[in-house]
């Protein structure tokens, strides 16, 4: 049977002699040899797995997982043939599906939708429509000024 060791032999522990210094250090629990320390710079596991994000560490935001989600095409049968279509596109085609088909809670939601779509137009379709008023003020200019100059030529 091993005797155990007493914490007399504990403290007597063999001593070796850091490489850096001329000092003695104790090798033991949690004091490695120096040729087996890490060196500096280096860790412990240089290849080891990645260190995983926590929720604060989030890089994308709910908002843009959503879209990218949405945003993504799925594979749909529609009218006997097989197409590709954002999931957005196919979610509101079977919101809509249900609604016709006769579910209230569908219905709901699409008239929800609806209602939302109205009340918030995206800034693209509204700068769209700014766009599309100041062409066609350029564009009424432009007629406007070519009447005037077939006008003179027809004088002259």
């Amino acid at each position: 049977m091993s005797r155990r060791r007493s914490s007399v032999d504990r403290d007597e522990q063999p001593r070796r002699q850091d490489e850096d210094d001329d000092t003695l250090y104790d090798v033991g629990y949690r004091k490695p040899p120096v040729a087996h320390r890490f060196r500096k710079g280096q860790s412990g596991n240089p290849a080891g797995s990645k260190r995983k994000r926590g929720k604060r560490g989030s890089a994308k935001t709910l908002k843009a997982v959503l879209i990218d989600e949405l945003s993504q095409s799925i594979a749909v049968t529609e009218g006997g043939r097989r197409r590709r279509v954002p999931r957005q596109t196919a979610l509101i085609k079977k919101i809509v599906a249900d609604a016709l088909s006769g579910d209230a809670k569908a219905r709901a939601q699409l008239i929800q939708l609806a209602n939302k779509a109205e009340a918030n137009p995206e800034t693209e379709e509204a700068e769209d429509l700014i766009g599309a008023a100041a062409d066609a003020e350029i564009l009424e200019l432009f007629r406007a000024d070519i009447i005037r100059q077939h006008k003179d030529s027809n004088h002259e």
